[in-house]
């Protein structure tokens, strides 16, 4: 969100008392995500607003005004941030850090979701030969549907949160603020192109 500061001015000659104030703006965005159009536009219309009149400042209407027009900027921007989904957010990160191309080839998608469930899976204990016989189990039946498949996973999920006495959303958000950081994108690009050299990863082509 964005947090409107109000400053006092000294008085200064040929404005009304009490003396102006000046409007700053402060940036409380976390960085799990890049700053969306409606922070773009928060910060415009505040600076153009700033910009009115001389010096930045404003007399007691004029900040009436400000304060009004601000305050509905600022609850709309809370709303539209409360009401992004994690998925969207996750959305967000993977365009960033893959491109349209290879974020939205679901075979590529899928490879990092098996990945990071078997990676999952061996924290928890389970061993390589029973993997490698679920997977030749799991393969030898007919294929499901993606939709219920997802709900499946989220269910299993939820519950082996529960027996580790993990907070799966915790856990979520947790990993979606480390990886937006600098170096941790840098590591994952470079983990991709090693994986893709392999033939563990895909690149931008649906099919």
């Amino acid at each position: 969100m964005r947090t409107l500061r109000i400053h006092r001015c000294q008085a200064v000659r040929g404005y009304p008392q009490p003396p102006p104030v000046r409007i700053e703006v402060e940036d409380t965005i976390a960085n799990e995500h890049p700053p969306s159009l409606h922070d773009d536009e928060a910060r415009d219309i505040v600076l153009a607003l700033r910009g009115a009149l001389p010096g930045g400042t404003f007399d007691r209407v004029a900040l009436h005004m400000m304060k009004a027009q601000c305050g509905l900027l600022i609850v709309s921007h809370q709303q539209i941030e409360a009401a992004s989904s994690f998925q969207a957010r996750v959305w967000r990160w993977v365009l960033e850090v893959f491109g349209a191309d290879v974020g939205s080839n679901y075979r590529e998608r899928a490879l990092r979701f098996f990945e990071e469930a078997l990676e999952l899976a061996q924290a928890a204990g389970l061993e390589a030969k029973q993997a490698h016989g679920l997977v030749d189990y799991v393969f030898g039946r007919p294929k499901g549907e993606a939709s219920q498949e997802v709900g499946g996973v989220m269910v299993t999920l939820a519950s082996l949160c529960a027996a580790l006495g993990l907070d799966l959303e915790e856990s979520a958000q947790t990993e979606l603020s480390r990886i937006w950081q600098p170096d941790i994108i840098d590591k994952v690009r470079r983990r991709q192109a090693e994986k893709r050299a392999q033939g563990f990863a895909e690149g931008g082509d649906h099919g």
